[in-house]
């Protein structure tokens, strides 16, 4: 059961990731690799998106008492992971 957080945030990133990869390019958030590509930046921030909303579901499930989901180092996990990915 603990790695139905990952295989959650996996899917909703894949999910958002269209989405998001054409409103950063409609946006004119792009930047060129070192081929001159353009490419959408700041796009790794759809692992991030990803796993943010999956934890809405998770978090429920838990609550629910449905499955024990978490970790006990969870919550100390995720306030480091948003201090390093913002």
């Amino acid at each position: 059961m603990h790695t139905l957080p990952l295989v959650l945030a996996s899917l909703l990133a894949v999910a958002i990731a269209p989405a998001m990869l054409r409103t950063l390019s409609e946006g004119g958030q792009v930047r060129p690799n070192y081929r001159d590509r353009p490419l959408p930046f700041p796009f790794g921030v759809v692992s991030l998106a990803g796993a943010l909303l999956a934890l809405i579901p998770l978090a429920l499930v838990q609550r629910l008492g449905l499955a024990d989901v978490f970790r006990p180092e969870t919550p100390t996990v995720v306030v480091y992971a948003l201090g390093v990915a913002f």
